[in-house]
């Protein structure tokens, strides 16, 4: 196992549940990471949820979230006393 995932695994394995946030409007870079470690999360026992705070601004985006049957819930309608954690996946905005 390389460092990175080591130092992840260090980070997250003490927690029970996550939440995952993405920070403004999705886009599929975002989407997919936070995809993918909601995963990891699942095959290490730990609960999540993908959480955007705005809507997607681009219907391909919706096409592909459709298509994978990514579970994302839109809005700021996130609870932070139901999560001992939160990620924030790497993301692209239009202010770098």
């Amino acid at each position: 196992m390389n460092r990175s995932a080591e130092l992840f695994l260090e980070a997250v394995i003490k927690y029970k549940s996550i939440a995952i946030y993405i920070p403004g409007s999705p886009d599929p870079d975002a989407i997919a990471s936070a995809y993918a470690i909601k995963i990891i999360l699942k095959y290490l026992g730990i609960k999540s949820n993908i959480f955007a705070e705005n809507k997607l601004s681009l219907p391909q985006n919706q096409a592909f979230i459709d298509s994978l049957e990514i579970p994302v819930v839109f809005g700021q309608n996130v609870n932070p006393k139901k999560y001992q954690a939160y990620i924030v996946p790497d993301y692209q905005n239009n202010r770098v």
